[in-house]
């Protein structure tokens, strides 16, 4: 208690309030953030907003429509599964409920404390003409500017929200399209599959045929049995690739109960071009990974900052207007209290806030190194799948190609040297060489799915736009 009596004028209590913050050693926040900012100076800003639909932070992102998204009857667009993960994907869901949960701690940490009201009534009873009644209110006052501190810090954590809910979006859709493909593959190879055990089919039943004109012996017709039985069973695989497929994709956009349905999409054109480092660039640039730790970094800032104001205590004042039955005359009570920081400096809460500053800073050298390593995984994967599909598309699938042509031509001419059995050889031959062009073309679009996902170029269509923090 630093001061009771009665005061006739409000100079006292601003003295009174004054003397109190004097000997708290109270000092003034922007000399501790000066302090703060020599040991940890400050990154530049975060650039722009998270990108939300129609609000993008680079302006080559194209912005797409998801409203009233319904499952198609016809074949599905990668576009329209994006739309059914916006509304059923459990993992976009949490992240709006935690960028919304990021807001509403904005909202309470700029909210004042509330004044205290009660009655006081000394002396009462004592003689039936003597008291002193009346009401009391007290009101606890924020010093040191904690109160934009705590706001600061809290509107940085929304914007880490918010980038976190940006990079879960980029995250499921990357997810999303590397089923996508990996069920256009599928599908396309049960097709070339029961292509190919047809093929197998008209194999065994010819030597069958020619094993009861006497043609052939029974070792052709057990080797044509074996090739039509394991295609067949490459078949049953490929089916059940297709199945798994479907569901994966199904769980990645959020719906596990979504039906089979074809897909509308092209494994043969539109493959981008990349180069390794214009790409690096352009992940740095864009990654909402990175712009979450730099706003993770001012926000751990703005809480040292506030862990530094925090050694200046708040103050509590007490007025208790009252009137004295005995005396007839009004009162004024006034009681200033503060506590005085001698033992509890805040100095445990302020080395914490010191470390997670570090850490924060660290943060973003690490996701960096993630970045780059997730980077240059999926270009390896690129390089050698794309590499793969040249080879099949210039060299494999032509020389196919014409050896069917050639054997083709011999047989009708009547060459002994080849009889039907070549002619289905060099089919089989071709139908997997076309099977292997489709699953290298496969594996570079898994490979694409990921690297558009690191590149981020699609505008995402949440959370609730909210632009730069103080």
């Amino acid at each position: 208690m630093l001061g009771n009596g009665n005061l006739r004028s409000s100079a006292v209590l601003h003295l009174l309030t004054a003397s109190g913050l004097m000997l708290a050693g109270c000092g003034t926040p922007a000399a501790n953030r000066d302090r703060v900012l020599t040991l940890y100076p400050a990154l530049p800003s975060v650039e722009g907003s998270p990108r939300m639909l129609h609000q993008s932070a680079k302006g080559d992102i194209a912005a797409v429509s998801f409203e009233g998204a319904t499952v198609p009857d016809g074949p599905m667009k990668l576009e329209a599964l994006f739309a059914l993960a916006l509304e059923a994907n459990p993992d976009l869901a949490i992240a709006r409920a935690r960028a919304e949960a990021a807001r509403g701690k904005l909202v309470q940490a700029g909210l004042y404390p509330n004044p205290t009201g009660g009655v006081d009534a000394p002396q009462i009873g004592l003689k039936k003409t003597e008291g002193q009644p009346g009401p009391s209110f007290s009101q606890e006052i924020v010093t040191n500017g904690k109160l934009d501190l705590a706001q600061a810090a809290a509107a940085h954590g929304v914007a880490v929200a918010d980038w976190q809910a940006i990079t879960q979006w980029y995250d499921v859709t990357a997810r999303i399209r590397a089923a996508f493909y990996e069920v256009l593959t599928a599908q396309r190879e049960v097709k070339v599959s029961e292509e190919v055990l047809e093929i197998a089919k008209k194999g065994l039943d010819t030597n069958e045929r020619l094993a009861k004109a006497g043609t052939v012996g029974e070792p052709d017709v057990l080797r044509a049995r074996v090739e039509f039985n394991q295609t067949e069973n490459r078949l049953q695989i490929a089916r059940q690739r297709l199945l798994a497929s479907w569901k994966l994709l199904a769980t990645a956009v959020g719906k596990p109960d979504l039906r089979l349905a074809a897909l509308d999409g092209d494994l043969d054109h539109g493959m981008p071009d990349y180069e390794y480092e214009p790409l690096r660039a352009a992940v740095m640039q864009r990654s909402s990974e990175l712009q979450e730790t730099k706003a993770a970094v001012l926000q751990a800032q703005r809480e040292l900052d506030l862990a530094i104001a925090q050694v200046c205590p708040n103050v509590d004042v007490t007025l208790i207007p009252a009137y004295d039955i005995a005396e007839k005359n009004p009162l004024l009570t006034a009681t200033v209290t503060v506590p005085v920081p001698i033992f509890n400096r805040n100095q445990g809460n302020i080395m914490a806030a010191r470390a997670e500053v570090a850490r924060a800073v660290h943060s973003t050298q690490q996701a960096q190194v993630r970045l780059t390593e997730r980077l240059a995984t999926a270009y390896q994967r690129y390089e050698v799948a794309r590499k793969t599909v040249a080879v099949f598309e210039e060299k494999v699938l032509p020389d196919a190609t014409e050896s069917l042509r050639l054997i083709r031509v011999a047989f009708d001419t009547g060459d002994p040297k080849f009889d039907f059995n070549a002619v289905l050889d060099a089919q089989r031959t071709l139908a997997n060489a076309r099977l292997s062009l489709i699953q290298a073309r496969g594996e570079t679009w898994k490979a694409v799915s990921e690297i558009e996902g690191l590149l981020q170029r699609d505008a995402a269509p949440l959370p609730t736009p909210h632009g730069n923090c103080p």
